[in-house]
């Protein structure tokens, strides 16, 4: 998905939560400051 694709959708959403990996959702009033997603391959 090309990130202008991304800035289309996320304008036309009225709402947006995040969900922690525990499956509990994020309070409304936390700073979110970064996204990331960490994957270690390792080949022996």
């Amino acid at each position: 998905m090309s990130l202008s694709r991304v800035k289309n959708v996320l304008n036309e959403l009225e709402a947006m939560s995040f969900q922690l990996s525990s499956g509990e959702l994020v309070s409304i009033n936390f700073l979110l400051i970064a996204v990331d997603k960490v994957s270690k391959h390792f080949i022996n």
